[in-house]
């Protein structure tokens, strides 16, 4: 008799598990975009082999979600690029996550997470999401994605109604990151641990980066003023370089403190947008007592965008970068018998969009530039100039 309850209980069981599978199916959103971009440049290659022209600068997409109950949601996204030498079309989770809301003001988050960093890094690898081909760089750079992109730990969330004074949404965070071994910021630290070879006599090759706390969050403004949120985000990183696993610890990257200060204002036609950022970084180096560098650097932008009609939108951008916020005329760079222009990035730049309809658009844009900060030298290891210029078309399409 036992045997029969058993059999009978695990087929009730297979059952129900099939109902609910079917219901959860049919519940599923799915969703996506593909773009693919050319750019070139003059003089200087940019992300990409961009001086001869270049087509490696494509993005692709597929976004799964799902309400399991009133409270809880999943989702996840499968993300795919290729920029220059860097994704080649790889296919990546780049953030899944479950998500459960208990109150209007209270809210978690569980996986790999996209981090609230700035008001526009959650929606950084969707094209229709950006008035420009790329954000900009001095705060959004590519370089920086590996370690910015997401979070894989633990995230409260909510907003706070304060009645004539608007809402504040929150979101706070603790986990750890990710970081892919061919990432440019990888590459760059692997090169200045390999400047101590002579005196260390190790070459280093194939690092990665272990990543051992991440942790942060943003608060969100909504003001009276129709249009207007103001916005501040905060990051604390640390993390320790390896050569192979097992290894022992060459040096560790630690950013002690990355603020970021968001503002934008929509009026009618017309989209303002402007943040200012601070972030210090700390560079160990084997038993080196002190910090192999340490620094902070500084970006400012300002973005105006106005929608001529429900098609066209133009785009202006400025966007100032220093590597290093107490030395801006690149004097360090000088005594490393380096230019003097290593030191900053000054980006002019012009986008115009046309939105062919809602599942198409296309984007022409172009930008001058004065410097070659945010590791221009490993895109052009023959040599780089001081001013340059790029040019890049794209093409998006969502479903």
């Amino acid at each position: 008799m036992k045997r029969y309850v058993v059999v009978f209980v695990a087929f009730g069981l297979l059952l129900s598990t099939v109902v609910y599978a079917e219901s959860f199916l049919k519940n599923i959103r799915v969703n996506g975009f593909l773009s693919q971009a050319f750019m070139k440049s003059s003089k200087n290659n940019f992300l990409t082999r961009s001086k001869k022209g270049s087509f490696e600068i494509n993005e692709l997409g597929l976004t799964l979600s799902t309400n399991l109950t009133d409270r809880l949601r999943f989702g996840m996204q499968l993300f795919s690029r290729d920029l220059g030498d860097l994704g080649n079309n790889s296919v990546v989770l780049d953030w899944a996550f479950a998500d459960y809301r208990l109150t209007n003001w209270l809210g978690i988050r569980l996986g790999k997470v996209k981090a609230p960093l700035g008001f526009y890094n959650e929606g950084r690898d969707t094209d229709f999401l950006r008035p420009m081909a790329f954000l900009p760089q001095g705060i959004y750079t590519e370089a920086y994605r590996g370690f910015i992109v997401a979070y894989q730990g633990a995230g409260l969330y909510g907003n706070i109604l304060m009645d004539k004074l608007g809402d504040i949404g929150y979101h706070a965070f603790i986990g750890t990151g990710n970081i892919s071994k061919d990432e440019t910021l990888v590459k760059h630290l692997e090169n200045i641990l390999n400047m101590l070879e002579p005196y260390t006599g190790i070459t280093i090759s194939n690092m990665s980066i272990n990543t051992k706390l991440a942790a942060g969050g943003r608060v969100e403004w909504n003001t009276p003023l129709t249009g207007l949120r103001l916005g501040g985000s905060y990051l604390n990183y640390d993390s320790e370089f390896l050569v192979h696993p097992g290894a022992p610890n060459i040096g560790g990257l630690k950013v002690p403190g990355w603020l970021v200060l968001s503002m934008e204002y929509m009026a009618g036609n017309f989209t303002l947008a402007a943040e200012y950022s601070e972030m210090k970084t700390e560079i160990s180096a084997f038993d080196i007592p002190e910090p192999l560098e340490k620094q902070t650097n500084q970006t400012y932008y300002v973005m105006l965008s106005y929608m001529l009609n429900n098609k066209v939108t133009l785009t202006g951008l400025v966007d100032i970068h220093y590597d290093d916020k107490d030395d801006k005329k690149g004097e360090k760079f000088v005594e490393m018998g380096l230019p003097d222009y290593m030191g900053w990035r000054k980006d002019m730049g012009l986008c115009l969009r046309y939105q062919v309809n809602k599942n198409w658009m296309l984007k022409a844009e172009w930008h001058a530039i004065d410097g070659a900060a945010l590791y221009m030298h490993l895109y052009n290891l023959d040599g780089f100039e001081k001013k340059w210029n790029y040019f890049i078309f794209k093409t998006s399409v969502s479903f």
